[in-house]
């Protein structure tokens, strides 16, 4: 049994007990920085998340990280650029950190240029899976109308969420944009013009 020493903790922990959420608030309390091999944990397990997540293997409760971790981390939007988050999933925020820590040399094989935005659109793969066996909408909106709250509802059917500046959960059009931008999700007219 291997154990390391926690820099200013003055306590002995053992690699067996490092998670993903002890390893990002350690980053934070070291003032952005990282072991190699604790970099090199961190980067493993986001890029193995990421991975169940799209293979819908993910078995995991998404676990959220209170706002003194996404302040601290200075976390940027993730889903929509008009709200500041107070809270996000650990999961984003490791992949944030590990982004930081090691960049990506070029984007993934989802077409990603960083990790925290393939988590990000990764973890709302599973909702979209459970929609494809359900009865397909069609939604109709006129351009004339006020349509941020029409396309909001719209995102929200489909699994495309955010949690806004109250803690609630809403839609997001921006995560709805980038499933269609992705080819998650597809756009039928319903007549033609």
């Amino acid at each position: 049994m291997k154990t390391t020493a926690t820099p200013g903790a003055g306590a002995v922990a053992r690699q067996e007990d490092w998670t993903i959420e002890s390893i990002t608030e350690e980053f934070l309390a070291n003032e952005f920085k990282l072991s190699r091999r604790k970099t090199a944990f961190l980067v493993q397990a986001i890029e193995r998340t990421i991975q169940k997540a799209w293979d819908h293997t993910l078995d995991e409760k998404i676990r959220w990280a209170p706002a003194s971790i996404t302040l601290g981390l200075k976390l940027p939007e993730c889903q929509d650029n008009t709200e500041r988050w107070l809270e996000a999933p650990w999961l984003e925020c490791a992949a944030h950190v590990a982004d930081l820590l090691s960049p990506l040399p070029e984007q993934s094989e989802m077409g990603y240029e960083t990790r925290r935005r393939e988590m990000c659109a990764a973890l709302d793969a599973p909702t979209l899976a459970t929609q494809r066996h359900k009865k397909r909408k069609m939604f109709a909106t006129r351009v004339d109308s006020d349509t941020p709250e029409i396309i909001d509802s719209i995102a929200k059917e489909f699994g495309c969420l955010r949690i806004n500046g109250s803690g609630e959960t809403v839609g997001s059009a921006g995560v709805l944009l980038d499933k269609i931008a992705q080819g998650h999700l597809t756009i039928i007219p319903t007549s033609p013009d």
